[in-house]
């Protein structure tokens, strides 16, 4: 059985179709490609911590082919000139790379060495 309903307003709505069988939906899923050049597109519905992911992987691939090199994204994981980077790869970098304290890696204007927040009293 398949359940075919349009969600939104305007008028590029898109399209819900619900199958029961897994095989199908892969068969579909597999036969898109066939859709390029056209206006019309599938993509799996994702969970909202699926699309965060996957936002993440769109994001650091962008980056990656703006550097010149050469990125797709297979599955659930990053290949960068033919290096596969995991989700949890990047997110361990993305918490290696934030500060502790933000106010730590300012500098006061008057003097390079010492860290610390800068005042509106520095900067005049």
């Amino acid at each position: 059985m398949i359940y075919v309903y349009k969600v939104g307003k305007g008028a590029k709505k898109p399209v819900i179709v619900e199958l029961i069988s897994y095989r199908k939906k892969c068969q579909i899923l597999k036969g898109a490609n066939k859709l390029k050049g056209t206006s019309i597109f599938l993509s799996p519905d994702l969970s909202p911590e699926e699309r965060a992911q996957h936002k993440m992987l769109v994001n650091h691939m962008n980056e990656a082919r703006n550097r010149g090199k050469q990125a797709k994204i297979q599955g659930r994981t990053l290949i960068i000139e033919g290096q596969t980077i995991t989700i949890q790869q990047l997110e361990k970098q993305k918490t290696a790379d934030e500060p502790k304290n933000f106010s730590e890696n300012l500098i006061h204007p008057g003097n390079k060495e010492k860290k610390g927040p800068v005042t509106r009293s520095t900067l005049m």
